[in-house]
């Protein structure tokens, strides 16, 4: 008799950055790593596995987490193509992890994981209604991701509720190995009580920024003699950081490969592939973003002063620097803030995103002037920061549970996923798609 593990059989999806060592391929979007395998798949990914869940496929994603072009649509990759969002037609996604989040909206799987850079999990949960959680970086190990941004990229979960996502995290943390257990030093263990229904926060403190430049309430001289300087610099100034990330994070990513049937070697060698490969779509989808990351060089003094910069803000000008001043555990957001997220990817902090509400019938439709995707539509989930629809959650590294209680509260005190109905429903079951219990088919 097979023992019971509290994951046993649960279907999970994966986005496709993420590397498994099975007949499922690991391409980051692109068909330039079709065949390409590492030794070792992503630590986590076992980690499932030992835990029962059975990895049933890959998400589509934005190709290379949406770094390769700069006038690309959101959500489109060569090998799945354009993904659009489940309450409208035509609907517009948003985010690198936007398969993962519109599966598990549509029920096509238990949970999904996702990697985020900056914003790429929680804004793709929010668009599909689902709760986006990043944990503190490292605390699901990262070891076997196609990175993006080795200093940035976590691994994060996309769940139609936060008790699934304590449930899921904790289960990964009772089956990390020992050599990724001393890499975190104390992993937290999660205390949510999975089936808990307490709304009580009286003892949290929580801080509710009054504008997107959420760091201007701990205003000084100081800080505005940063801001100042940091707005002068060039859009290649602030832009650097990534750009050179992404060029070391692919570089390496290609030197571990066993099997690497394009000879890919470097950066260089994918752009050449990208240009010569119709299934790329170029010139038509540009390399923008790729250009950019090759001309940089991680010797160069601009990188090297901008990390500098960075560590401002993973600290006392960050999240961190708020909440510790004003004794505080999370900050709350009724919007999305690129701002905020960028704090927190360059902190390695937790986030999430809670959904809480949608645009009503009689809503006008609006659309984007270049693609003609709908951005605004009835039963859209909205996205106002003159309404609170939608809930952000920041944390300080390592203060996981904070977040995971507040999002579980409000979840709580909310009915979205009462309301929350797609245009449209899949219709095929998986027993329509595995004819036998022998054969083998694409999920």
């Amino acid at each position: 008799m097979v023992p019971s593990r509290p994951l046993h059989g649960v279907p999970i999806l994966l986005k496709d950055n993420i590397v498994t060592l099975d007949s499922m391929q690991s391409t980051s979007g692109s068909f330039a790593l079709i065949d390409c395998r590492p030794e070792e798949e992503a630590a986590f990914a076992t980690a499932l596995r030992k835990a029962g869940a059975i990895i049933l496929g890959k998400a589509n994603l934005a190709e290379w987490v949406g770094l390769r072009t700069t006038d690309s649509t959101t959500g489109w990759s060569p090998r799945g193509g354009q993904a659009t969002e489940i309450f409208y037609p035509n609907m517009k996604a948003f985010g690198s992890s936007t398969g993962s989040a519109i599966s598990t909206s549509l029920g096509l799987t238990f949970a999904s994981f996702g990697t985020e850079t900056i914003s790429s999990i929680v804004s793709p949960a929010e668009k599909s209604a689902v709760v986006g959680f990043k944990p503190t970086k490292e605390l699901i190990s990262s070891a076997g991701i196609i990175y993006d941004s080795r200093r940035q990229d976590a691994i994060g979960l996309l769940t139609r509720n936060v008790r699934d996502a304590a449930h899921i995290l904790r289960e990964i943390l009772r089956h990390t190995s020992d050599h990724a257990r001393d890499a975190l030093g104390s992993p937290l263990t999660p205390k949510l009580a999975v089936g808990s229904s307490d709304t009580d926060l009286r003892d949290v403190r929580i801080g509710i920024p009054g504008n997107i430049g959420v760091m201007r309430s701990i205003s000084s001289i100081k800080q505005e003699a940063f801001d100042e300087a940091y707005e002068d610099l060039p859009q290649e100034s602030k832009q650097v950081i990534l750009d050179t990330d992404l060029k070391i994070s692919m570089d390496y990513y290609l030197s571990t490969l066993k099997s690497n049937p394009h000879n890919l070697r470097r950066l260089e060698d994918v752009i050449d592939f990208t240009k010569h490969s119709r299934a790329e779509e170029y010139p038509e989808r540009d390399m923008g973003g790729f250009a950019r990351a090759a001309k940089t060089d991680p010797a160069d003094k601009p990188y090297r002063e901008m990390l500098t910069r960075d560590e401002y803000f993973v600290g006392e000008g960050g999240i961190a620097g708020a909440i510790d001043r004003h004794n505080l555990h999370v900050l709350l957001m009724s919007t999305a803030s690129m701002t905020m997220s960028t704090f927190a990817a360059k902190a390695g902090s937790s986030v999430m995103s809670v959904p809480l509400g949608f645009f009503p019938p009689g809503t006008k439709v609006e659309h984007e002037s270049k693609n003609e995707l709908v951005n605004v539509a009835p039963n859209i989930p909205k996205a106002d920061q003159n309404d609170i629809y939608s809930l952000y959650i920041f944390g300080k590294a390592n203060a996981d549970d904070d977040v995971l209680r507040v999002g579980h509260v409000f979840e709580q005190l909310s009915i979205v996923q009462d309301r929350a109905r797609p245009y449209k429903m899949p219709r095929t079951d998986l027993s329509d798609v595995v004819r036998s219990s022998g054969s083998q088919s694409k999920l």
